[in-house]
Parts: C-alpha cells; structure tokens; sequence
C-alpha cells in the first residue's frame, strides 16, 4: 500500500485485517509498506480489510443545488430522474439549476457544499448535503435583505407566499460558519380581483383566486364602435340589428377607449431573464367547466397602471398599435407567448378582455428543452355580464281612460352569479326618457361596469318602464309633448316600481337601499314614494321634473312665468307640480348640470306644451287636446266634428298634460328643500351642453366619468 491513495487522492495510513481462526477472531493492522501472514489456523478463511487513509482536509469552494424531485419531459413524454450526487449521471462540473417557483405551491430544494480535498486529488470533490435555516427577500439589485419571506423547512420545502427573488440561506457550516444561498424566482400571475385599483400580490391577500374563490368577470360581448380616427366610441347594437357589426371581443385589436372598459389587468411577475435557449412560456387552461377564453394585449403603461381607464392619453397610446395586438387563449390550443417579453427580467403588464363563457384555472407554464421548470395559475369565472346584476320590466295597462290605467311588475330576472362582491348595498337603477329595451341593457352593462370599476362591492338592479320614444312620427306631429305622453306614463308605472322595491326590501331587510334615477325617470320613482316606495338614499340625476316640486321656495325661471301670463295653468299640487314632492323623507341628492341641453328642451315643453294641445298641431287635428279655465282642466275630444269636453280629476293626468312648471327642472338648478345635498355636474366633472352630455355618465368613454361613479359610491355612504 506504500504509495497508494484513494478516489479522493488521499493517501492509505493502514489497513485493518480481520481473519476468523481457531482461536477466534484475528485483528491486525498492517502499516503502509509493510506485510503480515495470515496464521496456520485460519483454515484458509479470507480476510477481511478495514482501509484508513488520512483524514481528509477540506474546503468549501462552492454552494450547489438542484431539485430532488423527477421533473416532466414533454419531448420524451416522461419524468426525469434528477441528477443529484450519488446518481450515475452527475458531474462534478454540474451548477446549480434555475429555480422557479409559483407562488402559493411548494418547491423541494436539496443543497450541497461543493468541498476540495486539500490534501489529495485537487479535481475531486465531496459534497456534503445542507440543511436550511431561512429565507430572505432580495431587493432591486440583487442583493439579499433581512426581511425573511415564504415559509421554509430544514430539509429545503420551501413555500413562495409573494412573488420576486428570494435568498433561501443554509445553516451556518459547524467549523467554519460558511452558509450557501440559494437564489429562487418566486412567479406569480396576479388579477386585480376584487377591483379595488390594487393590485395585491401576496399568497394570502384580497387579490388571492382559488377554484373556489375566482375571479369573477364578464366577456367582452358588447360593441364599442368608433367611426373615425379619434372618435371616443360608443355603443351599437350588434347583429343581427345591425349587420356587419360583431362583438368586441372577436375583432383582433380594441376598437376605442371606450372598449377598454371591459378589460382588466393581469401581472405576471417575478419571471427572471429567460435568455438561454430552450425557454417556452405558454399559457392554457386547467380544470375548465365550459369554454372559458381570453383575449391578451400587452399594458403600454410600465408600472402595470389603471390608468388606460382613468387617463384619456394613456387610454389613446393602449389602444395604438403598438400594444393593441390580441393573444388568444382557448381551451383548444396552448398559446406561446413571444420570447421577447421574457429577456429581461421584471414583472410583465397586461390586459384581458373576457372571450368565452366558462370558469377554470389559467395557467403558465414554463419549459426548458420539453422540461417543466415552472407552473403558475390563477382561477377565473367568465359570464355575459347581464348574469351579474338584476333586471326587472314594468309594464302599463293603458287601455280606457287614464285614472283607470295599471301597471304590473312584468319580469324580475334575478343575477345568478357576482362579480361585485358581498357587501349590504343595492343599487337601482332607473331610466329616464326615450329608451328603448336595447338601450336599456346598453345603459345597465355600462353602469354596472363603471359602478364595478369604481369598487362598488353590493348589489346592482335596473328598472324598464314603459316610457316614450322618440320615433320620426311622434317626433314630427307632436313636437315636445312626447314628454308630457312619457310623464304619465311614469307616473302610472309607480305603483310597479313602489312594489318591486318593497320586495327589494323584504329579500334584502339589512341592505340599504339606493335609488339612482336618470332624468325622467325621476317623475315614477317621486310618485312610488309617494305611494310608500322604501329608501335610503335617493340620487336625482339630471333629474326632469320641477325644482318647485322638491322646495317650494325655488327661483323661478322667467320663461316660464312669461308663458303662465299668456296661458294659466294649475300650479300647487296635487293638480300641479308646486309642492307635491316636499313630504319625503330620507337621504335625497341632486345631482345637476346648468348647462344641459336636453332639460332646456324641457324648460321649451313646459313654456309651449303646457297644456298638451294636440290640436295646435297641423297633423294631429282630431286627437285630443287639454286646456285650463282657471280653476279646472279639462280634456277635449274633437272626433268626426262633435265636441266633448271631460272635467280631468286625476291629478297625475294634470301634471303631466297641463300644469306647467315656474321653475327650471331640478337637473338644471341648484335646489334646496327636501334636497338634503346638490352636486355640480359641471364643476365637478365637467359635464357640458349637447345632447349626449345629459347622459354624460354613459355616453362618454370611462375615461372621462369615473369621478361620477366614484362620487355615487360616495353618496350612498352612510
């Protein structure tokens, strides 16, 4: 043995034979260099030897770690087997592997000293297998901090609970105090689930999906057209009402800022360089029900912001083409996604837009050479948003005179599914004038998704009642009084709208309930209170009735008090307008704009359709027509030449046929009285003159009105 060294390049001091024999068992060790004979009685037994070489002095040059656990091949549909030390196919000149690890799923991690033999073969090396103590998160530099982060065992199980790296430090080494650091990227895919602004990426926080627990959100099935270059956009109903016009979420990129409305963010973070070849980074869909589909472009705001729903610029370059190419995925086919997005390190901002009904888990998944290194998912639930908020149809029975007329709650169509969450709020809407059922819906997707995107978390309803509209006839022969034929309408249809929100009140006893009413819509909801209608808070929005309806006390508008000179007409209620809301009580709001257009076509309605004299009118000579004498009003007929006259004691029929107001309508003036508060739509949130501004709040693009929806949550507070 003179001379002769182990594997390791260590040198052999002795051996040790053991030998049974007559006697026993023989020991003897037998120094380098030197011989023995084994002894007569051993009976030709083989001995066994016991090697000692020198004990070994060692040096740590380096930390090593890989996984323990056999990772999937895709090219050999199969699981490898690691290759650890120890196993026949490592080498010493392995390094350490990637680490990847998804947020909330746990990873297995075994760690190494790599040691040099000092005292024997230099290119030899033992290793020496490493417990862990804790881990740390690495700032912006790279550099480990000492805040610790996830959860991390002595054997290596490690837990991500946040995304970004982390530092996983081995116990100190016995003699020397040396410890290894394993560097882990720690991904996730975050959606800004409970749609507060914040995205929250941590394990445990608001933002956390589970199958149980997803995202709830809707498709993009609305249609958002623009017609020119930087036309804002706006709604059309899509086939087969109109040929050639598809919904949104099938067009290959956002058709306006208006569409953008109906996307949400998504974050991939914590992903390091993907730069060596051999990286895939796709995305699929697990454990669906349904056909669950998105459609991905890439955010063109480089913290990942909100504001291509809150900014009008950003909004404009979201939509150019430099980001606004779509990425489809399906349940069908596994998208890749471009290489390029993953050369750098850093979170990664998007968009989705909803593209099938269906729920499942999205996942990303991430390949070397066929080998999955990482997995990461989040759960999602896509509806057509009419699933998420109530929908109830009021209708009139009209036939007979009009004291005798009806109505009825039609249709209540119940949400089946919530994307808003579960607070004690309910929210109805109720519109106003010339809004046919498609409009309706249209008008109720909107103020959902802004009510959704300003973080209202209760409950939405919206109210269909039989109001007037404007067609090429009515808007030829009758000129203004389609407002007054609307208002009776409205008011008839209280008793409906009384009783469904009573019902309201008995499903929901603990939730406050919160009426917000459009422009004409604000003449049935004062007559269902009247009528006992519960509530909370009531908001008027450009409300269309009389401001001396809500305060007796307010200014009148010259006008109108030119033309009561001219023609008379009933002023104080219960035949006219004067007073007859002033008995409620509650939370009451006005919210109004002096400049708006539409309510000055009603101050016009009020100066020259007060009463509704339809034989005024060149193409409605023999329908009927109301007047006033001074103390009564009466209904006149004029059919095949014979004259009669009906004395009119209803004095719903009254307001809107032949009282005319003295003030503007409560949508147009600021207002005291029972009005508990006012908010300036003009001051506040710039709403101007033009037809499409008394609607401001669903004709303009999210961009530019959020600050309202805002403002209605903050209305409601209690």
């Amino acid at each position: 043995m003179a001379n002769t060294k182990n594997y390791f390049g260590l040198p052999f001091l002795k051996e040790r034979l053991a030998i049974a024999s007559d006697s026993g068992l023989v020991l003897h060790d037998i120094l380098a260099g030197n011989s023995y004979t084994l002894p007569d009685n051993a009976y030709g037994n083989m001995p066994t030897l016991y090697a000692q070489t020198a004990q070994p002095q060692l040096q740590t040059v380096e930390y090593d770690f890989w996984s323990p656990i056999p990772v999937w091949n895709d090219a050999i549909t199969r699981y490898v087997e690691p290759w650890l030390p120890g196993s026949q196919y490592f080498s010493t000149s392995s390094k350490s592997q990637l680490f990847i690890a998804a947020v909330g799923s746990g990873t297995q991690i075994a760690g190494y000293a790599k040691m040099a033999v000092q005292n024997g073969n230099p290119n030899t090396f033992a290793y020496l297998g490493q417990y862990f103590d804790k881990a740390y998160k690495v700032d912006t530099n790279g550099v480990p901090t000492t805040t610790q982060t996830g959860i991390l065992s002595p054997y290596g199980a490690f837990l991500a609970t946040e995304p970004g790296q982390a530092a996983l430090v081995t116990m100190p080494d016995i003699d020397t105090g040396e410890r290894g650091t394993c560097m882990v990227y720690s991904v996730s895919m975050v959606l800004d689930k409970n749609h507060d602004g914040t995205m929250d990426a941590s394990f445990t926080g608001p933002d956390t999906t589970s199958q149980a627990n997803p995202m709830e959100f809707w498709i993009n099935n609305d249609c958002d057209w623009a017609t020119y270059a930087n036309d804002p956009g706006f709604d059309k109903v899509v086939q087969p009402v109109n040929p050639g016009y598809y919904w949104d979420y099938q067009y290959y990129a956002p058709r306006s800022i208006r569409d953008l409305e109906d996307y949400s963010r998504l974050w991939i973070c914590g992903v390091p360089a993907l730069t060596n070849s051999g990286y895939q980074v796709t995305m699929s869909w697990a454990n669906v029900s349904g056909g669950p589909a998105i459609n991905l472009i890439q955010s063109c705001e480089t913290n990942g912001g909100n504001g291509y729903l809150t900014q009008t610029n950003t909004a404009w370059q979201q939509i150019s083409s430099a980001y606004y190419t779509k990425y489809r995925v399906t349940t069908n086919m596994a998208l890749t996604l471009p290489g390029s997005w993953f050369t750098n390190a850093g979170n990664k901002y998007f968009l989705f837009e909803g593209a099938g009904v269906g729920s499942g888990q999205l996942v990303m998944t991430i390949t070397q050479n066929g080998n999955t290194i990482a997995q990461v998912g989040t759960w999602l639930d896509l509806h057509d948003v009419k699933e998420y908020y109530e929908r109830s149809i009021i209708t009139n029975n009209i036939s007979g005179v009009i004291s005798n007329w009806t109505s009825g709650v039609q249709l209540v169509q119940q949400s089946t599914s919530s994307a808003l969450g579960s607070d004690t709020n309910l929210i109805v809407l109720v519109h106003g004038f010339n809004v046919a059922n498609d409009d309706w819906l249209i008008q109720s997707d909107t103020v959902f998704k802004r009510l959704y995107w300003a973080g209202y978390h209760g409950k939405f309803m919206t109210v269909k009642w039989p109001c007037e509209p404007i067609t090429l006839w009515n808007g030829i022969s009758e000129n203004t009084s389609i407002f007054n034929n609307s208002e009776i309408k409205s008011y008839k249809a209280a008793t409906a709208l009384k009783n469904y929100l009573s019902q309201l009140r008995t499903r929901f006893p603990d939730y406050p309930l919160n009426v917000l009413a459009h422009s004409q819509g604000n003449a049935i909801m004062g007559e269902a209170i009247e009528q006992g209608a519960p509530f909370d808070t009531y908001i008027l929005t450009q409300g269309a009735m009389p401001a001396s309806s809500y305060d007796v006390n307010a200014a009148t508008y010259s006008l109108l008090t030119v033309a009561e000179g001219l023609v008379p007409t009933p002023e104080w209620q219960p035949m006219g307008y004067h007073g007859v809301y002033t008995n409620m009580t509650g939370r009451i709001v006005s919210y109004y704009n002096f400049q708006d257009s539409v309510l000055n076509i009603w101050n016009v309605d009020q100066s020259a359709g007060k009463p509704n004299e339809y034989a005024n009118h060149l193409v409605s000579q023999l329908a009927s027509y109301y007047s006033y004498d001074g103390a009564n009003g009466w209904n006149n007929g004029m059919f095949s030449g014979l004259f009669s006259s009906v004395l009119v004691t209803d004095p719903q029929e009254s307001r809107a046929m032949i009282s005319r107001s003295r003030t503007q309508a409560v949508g147009r003036q600021d207002t005291a009285g029972i009005i508990n508060s006012e908010i300036d739509l003009h001051t506040q949130f710039g709403f101007t003159t033009g037809t499409a501004e008394h609607s401001a709040e669903w004709t303009r693009p999210i961009q530019t009105c959020l600050p309202y929806y805002a403002q209605i949550l903050n209305t409601i507070k209690p």
